[in-house]
């Protein structure tokens, strides 16, 4: 198991049977991001995030565009960088949109090419505001 959020205790036991995903998708909150990662099960609380590291994205460590705000998220294309991960946070440094500069929660990156290839790029999409470390 990964890291799962605080859930509501039960008194009793509870038997499940049968598809795992499914009933873990029923168990969860909607504020709850379920999702695996290196084999291992998250079921992250939004506010939550699994590490306390806080790697910085700037020019100099691989930030290719300018930062784009909606509502409270905010979407940036870097070179991949295996510092970034998913519930992990982030810092943004930017010259060219310097109100963005701040903390962030990575929700989803989304990988174009690898690391054998041309393309060696990411798209991440974070939420803005203060997050627990789980």
């Amino acid at each position: 198991i990964g890291k799962v959020t605080k859930l509501e205790e039960t008194t009793r036991p509870h038997i499940l049977l049968g598809n795992s995903w499914q009933i873990l998708q029923k168990m969860r909150e909607p504020t709850h991001q379920l999702y695996i990662d290196n084999e291992q099960v998250f079921m992250i609380n939004e506010r939550d995030v699994i590490s306390s590291l806080v790697p910085i994205v700037s020019a100099d460590t691989g930030l290719l565009d300018t930062p784009q705000r909606e509502q409270q998220r905010v979407t940036f294309r870097t070179l991949m960088n295996p510092a970034l991960k998913m519930s992990g946070q982030c810092e943004i440094q930017s010259t060219n949109a310097p109100h963005l500069n701040d903390r962030y929660k990575i929700e989803s990156i989304n990988y174009d090419g690898d690391f054998d290839g041309q393309n060696w790029f990411q798209t991440v999409r974070c939420l803005g505001g203060k997050f627990n470390v789980l």
